[in-house]
């Protein structure tokens, strides 16, 4: 199968990536000059539960701890950790015990949402080891069920509590910073929805690259820069004739592209993307008229796709993907696991029988973020395409 290189579909808004390139550059040094002159910083580990309008709105500066795809981490990690866990979940360990990721270190107070047995430990880690301020906040798994709101209201106000007695300061604007993120998140509705003409002008690496942006540059910055690449790519298109294809799976974290790198490597384009950890939930607004912090414990945990820890998504996610290949033209799902996520370990087997009964090509891969796992899966990512292709 002849491969497509990068030059051959070359990038389109070069100056806006130029941009966003030298500003993520020098965040880690920006946040350091903003710790000198008192700025607090919460460090938030992914998963899009830990509301980041509170923080901006207490005065304090977000920042997300998102890294991941490298084996050096996971090492520095097993010496505090058993090999059987989630490579995410260690990789966020190892960037806390190594002293070339200062963007770990920087946090006054680590948010370390609860939702699986693996990120709970990070927090723990975290907090024994390096004696660093955790606060951990408990996801509920029956977001349908309204007293599971009100206990999720609980936790963040716990957490406005936290961040008061952090900043010394009260609650500022929640409804300005709610309108902020709002930007953030129509922005990458639109450029993700850019994504279903047949010639798009942003690849599925790219727009994934900005959604981790998102979680990791200033959010003024973000807002205003993702909505200049919706005005300079709107209408724009790109050549592309490969396979369109869906990626789901439980984490892609910034910096593990090598997947995203072999489906462009053979044509393929990855149209639509449902991921829960390491990138922004997109989808839907936050309301900003009434109970602000309602607003936020219902945007956060129930208005948005079900993960698989939540109670009655079985039936739900296979039909929510199915949907949204359908809605993006996708011609297949790529199942994309990180190894020892029991949760998605298991939701493969019936999303990949009810996708074969509905006759959609389904390619499940498993990482361990190990660089020998590039040949196995080149092959395995061929010949899925020659099957879309045939």
């Amino acid at each position: 199968m002849r491969m497509v290189t990068a030059t051959q579909h070359p990038q389109l808004a070069q100056a806006t990536w130029e941009k966003l390139e030298k500003h993520l550059l020098r965040r880690a040094l920006d946040i350091a000059e903003a710790k000198k002159k008192g700025t607090r910083v919460v460090g938030v580990f992914p998963g899009d539960w830990v509301p980041e309008e509170l923080i901006h709105a207490g005065g304090a500066l977000p920042v997300g701890l998102i890294l991941g795809g490298e084996p050096d981490p996971l090492e520095a990690a097993h010496s505090v950790l058993p090999r059987f866990i989630c490579p995410f979940a260690k990789a966020a360990c190892g960037y806390g015990l190594i002293p070339d990721r200062p963007l770990y270190r920087l946090p006054d107070l680590y948010a370390d949402p609860v939702s699986c047995q693996s990120m709970r430990r990070v927090g723990d880690i975290y907090s024994y080891y390096l004696g660093a301020n955790v606060f951990k906040m408990g996801v509920p798994h029956f977001p349908q069920q309204d007293d599971h709101i009100e206990h999720f209201k609980i936790v963040l106000r716990e957490f406005v509590k936290s961040l008061e007695d952090l900043t010394g300061k009260p609650q500022g604007d929640l409804k300005g910073s709610i309108k902020l993120y709002n930007r953030i998140r129509s922005a990458l509705l639109e450029l993700s929805r850019m994504r279903k003409v047949s010639d798009p002008p942003l690849t599925g690496k790219e727009f994934i690259r900005l959604n981790h942006a998102s979680l990791v540059g200033d959010p003024v910055f973000m807002a205003d820069i993702l909505e200049e690449f919706v005005k300079e790519l709107r209408g724009k298109h790109r050549t592309a004739k490969g396979p369109r294809l869906l990626i789901t799976g439980p984490c892609i974290a910034q910096g593990d592209f090598m997947v995203l790198d072999l489906f462009d490597e053979f044509g393929a384009q990855i149209v639509v993307d449902d991921i829960v950890e390491g990138m922004r939930y997109y989808w839907r607004n936050i309301e900003t008229d009434g109970d602000l912090l309602h607003n936020l414990a219902v945007g956060y945990l129930r208005e948005r796709r079900p993960w698989p820890h939540v109670v009655g998504s079985t039936k739900v996610r296979p039909e929510n993907l199915f949907n949204l290949a359908r809605e993006f033209g996708a011609q297949g799902i790529v199942w994309y696991e990180l190894k020892y996520c029991e949760c998605y370990d298991m939701e493969s087997y019936y999303c990949a029988e009810q996708a074969a009964q509905k006759g959609i090509p389904f390619l499940r891969l498993v990482s361990e973020y190990q660089p020998e796992e590039k040949g196995l899966f080149r092959t395995r990512i061929e010949a899925f395409l020659e099957t879309i292709r045939r």
